[in-house]
């Protein structure tokens, strides 16, 4: 990454600059390199990502029994489905990522038709905004009430 042991004290230096600011450098082992959410490995054929989940991770979301709307409990699984769809680069992974997903969900208390409704709905909201899948409207029909 650095060409000389300067730039190499340069880019340690910036620590210096003011206490509240902190770089560090991340080594990746076996192959692999935790980033954020994401999990870098390398295989044969290339790079691929993953979600990554650190040691501390419970698996505790809102329960199904609490008293939050909703609403709420239907956003937490689509809104993990985007996160997992949009880090994953194969099918397979994603594939594994819906099932832990429900496996997730399942052990706080959610029905398992709730769960499938929820990763459905994502899905056919992803697939009706892919350019392929649209289509131009050639009219504008307003309906007034």
């Amino acid at each position: 990454m650095f060409d000389s042991k300067e730039k190499m004290d340069q880019f340690y230096n910036l620590n210096k600059v003011h206490s509240n600011v902190s770089f560090s450098k991340e080594v990746g082992a076996d192959g692999q390199l935790a980033y954020s959410d994401v999990l870098l490995s390398k295989t044969e054929t290339g790079i691929e990502s993953s979600t990554y989940r650190k040691n501390t991770h419970t698996g505790l979301y809102n329960k199904w029994e609490s008293l939050s709307p909703l609403q709420y409990k239907k956003s937490i699984i689509q809104s993990l489905s985007h996160c997992f769809y949009e880090i994953c680069s194969s099918y397979q992974l994603i594939h594994k990522e819906f099932r832990n997903i429900k496996s997730c969900f399942l052990s706080n208390g959610y029905p398992d038709w709730f769960i499938d409704k929820q990763i459905k709905i994502y899905l056919n909201k992803h697939y009706k905004n892919t350019p392929e899948n649209k289509q131009e409207k050639t009219t504008d029909i307003r309906r007034i009430p």
